[in-house]
């Protein structure tokens, strides 16, 4: 089984490396890819994630050239992803990331999930 997690994201250059550091921490052990949607930033959010792609090869960036809002960019992610489980990720880990863990657990446990 593999695991999408979809991040829009838009001027997050202080803290994304830091999310996306703690988000791979806990979802090491999957099969997963990481698409991110940049939402046309205007500080060096793009940087930041062209950085983590040099360290992580499981991760993808849209670029958006033109903001297109957060459910437009959740979309474009999402019709991007190949994982069989698509989770959706605010950049700021306001959904804090151990509940993946518990998601996919409890789907286990009752048999929803492979």
């Amino acid at each position: 089984m593999k695991i999408s997690l979809i991040i829009p994201t838009v001027n997050s250059e202080q803290f994304l490396s830091k999310s996306i550091n703690r988000l791979t921490k806990v979802i090491k052990n999957f099969n997963y890819e990481i698409i991110i949607i940049n939402d046309s930033s205007d500080d060096n959010t793009i940087k930041v994630i062209k950085g983590e792609m040099k360290v992580n090869k499981n991760i993808k960036l849209i670029d958006n050239k033109k903001k297109q809002g957060q459910f437009n960019s959740l979309i474009k992610g999402i019709s991007k992803c190949t994982g069989d489980l698509i989770f959706t990720l605010d950049d700021d880990e306001e959904f804090y990331y151990s509940n993946i863990l518990k998601i996919l657990r409890f789907g286990k446990k009752k048999n929803l999930l492979m």
